[in-house]
């Protein structure tokens, strides 16, 4: 209303558009995408399995996971195009001992 962005000028916005608290996020690059279906391989029982998975919002790498997968799983998030569904894995912990 008081015209002090002129034509030629521009503005570096933020926008907030709410808090979401509880959420699962994964790197956007663990996701393998099929068409329409997208989907994750997680490590259960010493094996890959593939999870299908419902994705939100992206944000800086991230992805939300709005189902498909709980906070407790261990995602595969390297070499996940060379595994298939019930192929043994061995899981390999990041430096510093996390997990």
């Amino acid at each position: 209303p008081q015209h002090l962005l002129k034509p030629g000028m521009f503005a570096q916005v933020e926008i907030s558009l709410g808090k979401k608290d509880d959420l699962v996020l994964i790197p956007a690059h663990t996701i393998l995408q099929e068409g329409e279906r997208k989907r994750v391989f997680v490590v259960t029982n010493g094996k890959a399995i593939s999870r299908n998975v419902e994705t939100g919002i992206s944000q800086n790498g991230w992805v939300e996971i709005k189902s498909g997968l709980s906070e407790n799983d261990s995602l595969i998030v390297a070499g996940q195009y060379l595994v298939k569904t019930d192929e043994p894995v061995k899981v390999i912990a990041p430096k510093g001992g996390e997990k």
